[in-house]
């Protein structure tokens, strides 16, 4: 039911004429994998096959960018678990797929008939940015980003990258943050009347106008790109990589860094 109702999820990739194009697949009932991990170290034989199976990458072309199965812990309790290629699916498409799974469960469990209607598509998007492309925002939008961007800055570098430098291999860092400075930035965003996302990007700003020894950069940040309500409602990849340009005044307090920080994401966003 999942696949059947959220079209986002059956798009593919072709190869024509060497070319890359994507479809929506038509929806094939197929079965999905149990895994037994009900026997002895089976929490520790769940841990490495979660991470050998979320290292494997998809096959690209022609083929499904998504992969379910049904998990055995013992007789009485089962989970499931669930991978997307970033191409058709974000983090908000995986909340929104989470929860669908444990309506449908909870409906199931009650004798309840499912019913076959469709989620929002998100080949409406798809159409709604061919569009846009086409239309007089889309170049007042150009004019807007050449004017807040050119001049660009001189290009920065703070990483400790060594070999090609056109690697384009990614990983991820987790740095959390101890409990009594979570307290602290939750008290500042109270008193200041802003957001734990502005109050970070201020102080990653800083960070680096301090070890590159200039003021003004441009930061990348992630917005989930989800204009409508209908859009909130669709499985697909929305995200977008925002260029924030940031003038940082050594001069300025703390509190109003972040607040002029935030008017320009408000801006932007």
């Amino acid at each position: 039911k999942l696949i059947l109702r959220n079209e986002g999820l059956r798009l593919r990739l072709v190869e024509l004429e060497h070319e890359i194009l994507q479809y929506s697949s038509p929806f094939n009932e197929t079965s999905i994998d149990c895994i037994d991990f009900s026997g002895s170290d089976s929490e520790c034989n769940l841990k490495e096959w979660i991470i050998k199976n979320s290292q494997k990458p998809f096959e690209l072309i022609e083929t499904d960018l998504f992969y379910f199965c049904c998990i055995k812990f013992n007789d009485k309790e089962y989970g499931y678990y669930m991978k997307t290629h970033h191409i058709i699916s974000d983090g908000w498409t995986c909340a929104l797929l989470i929860t669908e799974i444990h309506e449908l469960y909870k409906n199931l469990k009650a004798g309840k008939i499912i019913e076959d209607k469709p989620n929002p598509s998100y080949i409406r998007y798809i159409s709604e940015e061919q569009e846009y492309l086409n239309s007089e925002q889309a170049e007042k939008d150009r004019v807007f980003w050449h004017e807040r961007l050119l001049p660009l800055p001189s290009a920065i570098d703070i990483s400790d990258r060594v070999g090609n430098p056109y690697n384009i291999k990614a990983d991820s860092i987790v740095l959390p943050f101890p409990e009594e400075l979570c307290q602290k930035m939750i008290s500042f965003r109270g008193t200041y009347k802003t957001s734990l996302y502005k109050l970070v990007f201020s102080a990653l700003s800083i960070f680096i106008a301090k070890v590159t020894g200039t003021n003004d950069i441009i930061l990348g940040g992630a917005s989930h790109n989800r204009e409508t309500d209908l859009q909130k409602k669709m499985a697909g990849m929305f995200v977008s990589t925002i260029p924030f340009r940031i003038e940082v005044n050594s001069y300025m307090a703390f509190n109003s860094l972040v607040e002029k920080i935030g008017d320009d994401i408000n801006c932007i966003i």
